[in-house]
């Protein structure tokens, strides 16, 4: 009897001792896979920031150019005093897919509708919107918006000075020409140079005038054919 106890006690023992060992060499696995778990989730965590980060830095740009486009929709359709409902419709559609694509966007909520209540914006207003936007996709957006000009079929004086407007900041701010789908509105231009007085040489092609002495270049009064 006492040699069974005995040997069942040292069978305790032993199987103690296993177990011991085994905690103490499972003890840093267990500690090394917590650690990466944890690192992997740090990482994971740092990882989608940085992608939020970034993608909000992008909407932030995307917005900036659709803030510029819908403003030179408003500045069209408005520029001679009435929306048409050919008009608005185009309106609302270029509005409510903003509104939409960017409704997380807090910014957004509060900056859309002060450009599309904006019954009256002058080319100052727009231009805040485009000095802030990529001017190659605004470049690009130029079809869109003479669309809208001439989706009524009636364009305007005002909604032609508009697209000039628009166009001669373009020419003025890339150095490419915007402006070559325009002739002179009439044949009496005043040549005279402001600066020196000299008669100024036109460009029928970007309605430009430059002196040939002082280098003063200045636009002309355009109409679009």
């Amino acid at each position: 009897m006492l040699g069974a106890l005995l040997a069942a006690t040292i069978a305790n023992n032993v199987a103690k001792n296993v177990s011991r060992e085994f905690t103490r060499s499972a003890a840093p696995i267990a500690a090394a896979a917590a650690t990466a778990a944890i690192t992997g989730a740090v990482q994971n965590k740092m990882q989608q920031q940085a992608y939020d980060q970034a993608r909000a830095v992008e909407q932030r740009k995307e917005l900036r150019d659709l803030y510029a486009k819908l403003a030179i929709c408003c500045y069209i359709a408005r520029a001679d005093g009435a929306v048409t409902d050919a008009e608005k419709r185009e309106l609302d559609m270029i509005y409510n897919e903003i509104s939409q694509g960017y409704a997380n966007i807090p910014e957004a909520k509060m900056e859309l509708p002060k450009i599309y209540n904006n019954v009256n914006p002058d080319f100052v207003f727009v231009e805040n919107y485009m000095n802030a936007a990529n001017p190659e996709i605004l470049a690009s957006f130029l079809t869109l918006a003479e669309a809208i000009s001439k989706s009524d079929s009636n364009v305007s004086e005002a909604e032609d000075r508009c697209m000039y407007n628009i166009k001669k900041y373009l020419t003025d701010r890339t150095g490419k020409n915007y402006l070559r789908n325009v002739v002179l509105k009439d044949a009496t231009t005043d040549l005279v140079c402001p600066g020196c007085s000299a008669t100024m040489t036109l460009n029928k092609f970007n309605n430009t005038l430059s002196c040939p002495y002082c280098g003063r270049t200045r636009y002309v009064e355009v109409k679009y054919t």
